[in-house]
């Protein structure tokens, strides 16, 4: 009798692991991550042992995603005067540039919302017709995704207050299908994808403001905005305020108070703000490498008072870029509300300014505000997502920027003789006839700094098109069937059978055979689609004339076994050929029973 070959849940051990990063902490969770990732690949290993077939080559789940460096996706969204979204647009009604060169739109789709449907029934889209399905009952669950993202390093005492009473209400009326996480930028928090209720109520409890490193704990109170402009611009404005509060607030002595003094306090706390920009920025970043491995909706809702990138806005567009691949829509919400911005009516200070300063302290909060706010906007929208701000109905906020898009259109376009530099460029997207609409999309890329290989570029694709979603891909024909059984002794498994009809494949000639390399790829995901296992069989196909004709009759076979526990679980399965890039991804839904 066979032993029973272990079980892997792989995501289980990354998703405890899986922590924003704390300032300073991110060595370590690398170091975790890297642990976790080899137990997964003996993992698998150990599952070829026990039955998958010798030619069969494991795979682990890399947990980056990582896509073709010189295609640009673009995810525009088309809004009235109303802010009402507009569908029917074609390719030829959009207009690109890059640098201000016409670009050509190499594909072109139209992304429209789920429908309205009852949370209990899956769309039609969930359960392809011809999978060849013989458990017509088992739908796939109409699972959705959602990240709340809290900005605890920017964000005031009374604002993460009344955001997460806003988020706590939101959820409250949610489907039981939705999966919900909850993390910071400073890392202190987290909670991995879950429909417990109580654990979440648990973790809204637990946000506050982390103060560890407070740059206007001082006095004087010195802004990143203030910081920015004495440190790139030497701005005199700037001087003149801080100076002024250094005197009259802080009663420093006038003499002492040089620019020299001033100059040395507002760099320390721009290194401060740099600090907190890049943990917010990176932070986020994993966020969406995160959420990028749950099948199904993904959003994650940004709640922030506003920071500024200070020098590192190239991370903001990689931010961007890394959500636009990986298909996850940030939105934002600025949890302040309508706030009193006007010094003179803030009750927290205990100075205020002069009249001949006060013009120029309230042009200095404006444009913090609005460089701040600006962040949040840019991310948003660059995504496809919206920026809920000025506006103290926050729980309104949360259901009308978390609804995504009614129609959103994918564009890719491939820049001609790319520099491979690392330089930003501008992207424009418009419509040729605009009639008064509005285009929402991203304002631009940076170029890779070297150049993929083919093998890398394979690996990403497949990755994708695994961790993507549940919809199906069907560059070629593919049929599946997966159905739970025992196994030898006591396990159980899920036995994975796939057809390919290989009359589509564009074989390359190799004298008088006919020659293409197939990949077959088998995910497993739990009922919170979660990644629990998987494995991947490649097939080189080097055919004479007879041959390809008995395979174009057969069709190509596939075959794996998965060794589990009881419980929902759906199978994801991916087949990629080499010879033109051409996929096909089909998922299923199996129960296993006790």
């Amino acid at each position: 009798m066979k032993s029973m070959p272990p079980v892997c849940p792989v995501s289980e051990m990354a998703s405890s692991a899986f922590k924003p990063r704390s300032l300073g902490q991110s060595i370590v969770r690398d170091i975790a991550l890297l642990s976790i990732l080899t137990l997964a690949a003996s993992c698998l290993q150990a599952q070829e042992r026990v039955g998958v077939p010798p030619a069969a080559r494991n795979t682990k789940p890399t947990f980056t995603l990582r896509v073709q460096k010189n295609v640009v996706v673009v995810r525009a969204v088309v809004r009235d005067s109303q802010g009402r979204t507009i569908g029917g647009l074609r390719k030829d009604d959009f207009r690109v540039t890059d640098n201000g060169k016409l670009q050509e739109i190499s594909s072109f789709a139209v992304e429209t919302a789920p429908s309205a449907a009852s949370p209990a029934e899956p769309s039609a889209a969930s359960h392809p017709a011809g999978t060849g399905s013989e458990q017509g009952s088992s739908a796939l669950p109409p699972l959705r995704y959602l990240a709340f993202y809290f900005d605890d390093l920017n964000s005031s005492f009374d604002s993460m207050v009344r955001s997460r009473e806003a988020a706590e209400k939101f959820i409250a009326g949610l489907a039981l299908t939705e999966r919900i996480a909850i993390f910071t930028s400073s890392g202190s928090q987290s909670l991995d994808f879950t429909d417990d209720r109580q654990k979440l109520d648990e973790m809204f409890s637990k946000l506050q403001p982390v103060k560890r490193l407070n740059p206007e704990a001082g006095c004087p109170q010195i802004s990143d905005y203030l910081a920015s402009q004495i440190v790139n611009l030497e701005d005199p404005d700037a001087y003149r305020i801080v100076r002024d509060e250094a005197i009259n607030d802080c009663q420093l002595d006038p003499h002492s108070v040089t620019d020299a003094l001033l100059r040395m306090q507002a760099e320390a706390a721009y290194s401060v703000y740099v600090m907190q920009a890049r943990a917010d920025l990176e932070n986020l970043d994993d966020v969406i490498e995160r959420i990028a491995l749950m099948p199904g909706e993904r959003q994650i809702m940004f709640v922030s008072d506003g920071f500024m990138p200070l020098d590192l806005r190239d991370r903001v567009e990689r931010v961007v870029d890394h959500a636009l691949r990986a298909r996850v829509i940030v939105s934002a919400l600025d949890g302040s509300g309508l706030a009193v911005r006007l010094r003179e009516s803030d009750a927290s200070r205990h100075y205020a300014p002069s009249a001949d300063l006060m013009g120029i302290y309230r042009i200095s909060d404006e444009n913090r505000e609005s460089e701040a706010t600006g962040t949040l906007a840019e991310i948003a929208e660059g995504t496809g997502g919206q920026f809920f701000h000025n506006n103290n109905d926050l729980l309104d906020g949360l259901r009308r920027t978390l609804a995504p898009p009614e129609f959103t259109y994918a564009l890719t376009f491939s820049p001609q003789k790319l520099k491979y530099n690392g330089a930003f460029h501008t992207v424009k997207v418009s419509l040729v006839s605009g009639h008064g609409l509005a285009v929402q999309a991203r304002k631009g890329y940076f170029a890779p700094k070297e150049q993929e290989s083919p093998e890398v570029l394979a690996r990403e694709q497949i990755h994708d098109a695994v961790f993507n979603n549940y919809e199906p891909i069907q560059d070629l024909p593919l049929t599946m069937n997966a159905e739970a059984r025992k196994a030898a002794g006591e396990s159980e498994e899920i036995s994975v059978r796939a057809l390919l009809d290989v009359h589509n494949l564009p074989f390359g000639q190799r004298g008088e055979r006919s020659v293409d390399d197939v990949a077959f790829t088998v995910a497993l995901f739990d009922r919170e689609g979660k990644f629990v296992s998987g494995s991947q069989q490649s097939r080189s196909l080097a055919l004479t004339k007879a041959t390809l004709a008995d395979l174009e009759k057969s069709g190509l076979r596939f075959h794996a076994h998965v060794w589990v526990k009881t419980g929902p679980y759906t199978v994801r399965v991916v087949v990629r050929e080499s010879q033109g890039g051409e996929m096909a991804a089909l998922s299923e839904a199996v129960e296993v029973p006790l």
